[in-house]
């Protein structure tokens, strides 16, 4: 069995988690028949378990019950090596879910991708590599094609004189990202704002407060 964010189990389900696995048994839920079970549990966290025992916020003896082998999983930033791997694993995904044909990433996109911390780690970058794969027409794939957060170019304003490379202020190249990105997604999704949402990752109420925002308007 696998529990993934079990740091983040209320201390009523620790209790009955603890009970299961020292006994090896349980009563299904308006049950009073209690169950024999055997299975080999798999849990995951994102948080320091022992620091979360110090704080009281998860029990110090389901902590030693459960922290037999204990395997840490590097962020993606410390495992640069792999970024690339998947950005081609996820690309050619989408590519076949959107019947594209993107790719391949030039030498500065993979630069670029590998030199990006990805806070987010996995899920991040398969996350952006989606909106590339949705958002492009096909082709090879630049720099320039990817999220803002792996573009470590200055904006530039689309309005500055010919060869300047003076930067846009940082809210202004925002909004302008914000907006058109916004217009790109909603072709891409033939206005389904649903589609929009899962793509773009955004919340669809908070959706339509942006497009309020920007005044786009959806028929």
């Amino acid at each position: 069995m696998f529990l993934d964010e079990i740091a983040d189990m209320s201390p009523k389900l620790q209790s009955s988690l603890l009970r299961v696995l020292q006994d090896h048994s349980f009563c299904r839920i308006g049950s009073t028949q209690t169950r024999t079970t055997d299975f080999r549990l798999i849990c995951a966290t994102n948080r320091a378990l022992a620091g979360e025992v110090k704080a009281g916020r998860f029990r110090e003896d389901l902590y030693y019950r459960i922290n037999v082998v204990a395997v840490r999983l590097p962020p993606l930033r410390e495992r640069s090596g792999d970024v690339l791997r998947l950005a081609v694993h996820f690309l050619e995904h989408y590519n076949a879910k959107f019947s594209k044909h993107c790719g391949p990433f030039t030498a500065e996109a993979v630069c670029a991708l590998e030199a990006c911390p990805w806070p987010g780690n996995v899920r991040e970058l398969q996350h952006c590599i989606e909106r590339v794969v949705a958002l492009h027409r096909g082709g090879v794939i630049d720099i320039a094609h990817l999220s803002p957060t792996c573009d470590p170019r200055p904006a530039v304003s689309a309005d500055a004189p010919q060869g300047s490379n003076v930067p846009l202020a940082y809210q202004q190249a925002r909004a302008e990202f914000e907006r058109d990105y916004l217009h790109r997604l909603l072709q891409v999704a033939n206005g389904n704002m649903s589609e929009v949402a899962r793509m773009s990752g955004i919340p669809r109420q908070n959706l339509y407060v942006r497009m309020k925002r920007w005044g786009i308007v959806t028929e």
